[in-house]
């Protein structure tokens, strides 16, 4: 695989491998293991949340721990989405292998290699950034809760709180068991996100980025070929007239190639892109609620701030390469346009009008089919969960009085 691919997926494909997640290598019982171990914490994780629900008389939760645990309990059907998506390797694999056909081994022109790398070297920064701040903001969020819970007491009677809401058959009654029971939360939870829940989307938005990259060194491509035109007596040089189709040809494949591409990243993550359309809205309807409505120190308004900043954040990362997406496979058309193409014998002008109709549908990440990952449904979701906060909201100020 060309170094320059592998250097934007070399980040995600490392945390995939430490929950036993290798696309690119050969099967191991070592990995086999550790995917055992990842799959059989995270189920027994989703049971835990599951329980709080059905158990929530019996440890008598109020209202304010209902809010608090059902976003955590969406994202947990978020993140079992994702591990049976990935599940499928060969897959996966696939569209990063078809990635790597297409992507140039050699870049002569200094021109397109500048653009390459400007591309490439902002997606890296991108990462890495998105991976610095949520790491830092899931250390708060879930170790947070410890050091709050050491450090303050309540007139003499120590409150243990949890970053996840989860059921257990035995009373929190002694340090030690909270202990035991916050570093099950706290590793695992921290380990889900971190080495699931963020990789996957981020995985997501680099391989639509990389199809994006090659969708724009195609338009450089149609903008700068060679178009053969008439001589003083009105004809084609016959020679460079076929060495001149040829090229388009290739490009015409080239450009087939992506859409199919497309097309299969679609129905790999699919069912991931449908849940956060889906599920983001009450999220962050939920996050918010507990955000305005949160008591006690002011550790719990940031750690609700936080968990709305990231989870916006997190669905902005999904809508911006779907954008891109779109706006780079409909500038297909615009460059094809614009490759002189009506100066060309009959052939060439074939191929860019096959080229020009194709584009006229743009590429898009969707959502099953039920809707398009872009910049219209992000404001869409962040719109919805508003108004989803405005009715939980008057619906808690009701019951309060």
């Amino acid at each position: 695989m060309p170094p320059t691919l592998v250097g934007t997926l070399s980040q995600h494909l490392k945390i995939f491998k430490i929950i036993g997640l290798d696309f690119l290598g050969d099967p191991s019982v070592v990995n086999h293991c550790r995917h055992v171990w990842f799959v059989s914490m995270l189920l027994l994780f989703f049971i835990g949340q599951l329980l709080f629900f059905a158990k929530s008389d019996e440890i008598e939760a109020d209202f304010m721990d209902i809010a608090n645990a059902i976003p955590l309990f969406m994202m947990a059907i978020q993140d079992l989405v994702k591990i049976v998506a990935l599940s499928k390797k060969q897959r996966v694999k696939g569209i990063i292998l078809e990635i790597a056909e297409l992507w140039p081994k050699e870049m002569i022109n200094e021109e397109k290699r500048c653009l390459m790398n400007s591309w490439i070297r902002n997606l890296k920064m991108f990462n890495d950034y998105v991976y610095k701040f949520t790491t830092f903001s899931v250390f708060i969020f879930v170790w947070g809760t410890f050091f709050v819970t050491v450090f303050t007491t309540s007139d003499g009677v120590k409150t243990y709180l949890f970053p996840f809401q989860l059921y257990y058959p035995f009373n929190i009654d002694s340090m030690w068991k909270y202990s035991a029971a916050f570093f099950f939360q706290a590793v695992t939870g921290t380990t889900i996100h971190l080495c699931l829940y963020l990789p996957c989307d981020l995985l997501l938005f680099t391989l639509t980025v990389d199809i994006c990259i090659l969708m724009r060194l195609l338009q450089y491509d149609l903008e700068n070929i060679k178009v053969v035109e008439k001589d003083r007596n009105g004809v084609f040089d016959p020679a460079e007239a076929e060495k001149s189709y040829r090229a388009v040809t290739e490009l015409a494949r080239t450009h087939q190639k992506l859409v199919k591409i497309s097309e299969n990243l679609n129905e790999v993550f699919g069912t991931i892109i449908f849940t956060v359309v889906s599920l983001s809205a009450v999220i962050l309807c939920f996050f918010g609620f507990l955000l305005i409505t949160v008591g006690g120190t002011q550790f719990q308004m940031v750690r609700s701030f936080l968990a709305v900043f990231v989870k916006m954040f997190i669905v902005f990362c999904l809508a911006l390469p779907g954008q891109i997406l779109s706006d780079a496979s409909c500038g297909v058309a615009d460059a094809a346009y614009k490759s002189l193409w009506y100066e060309s014998d009959l052939k060439f002008r074939k191929i860019i009008f096959i080229m020009i109709a194709r584009s006229q549908k743009p590429c898009f990440l969707s959502a099953l089919g039920y809707s398009q990952m872009n910049f219209n449904t992000f404001c869409k979701i962040c719109s919805s969960s508003w108004s989803y906060l405005s009715l939980l909201n008057q619906m808690y100020q009701d019951t309060e009085r």
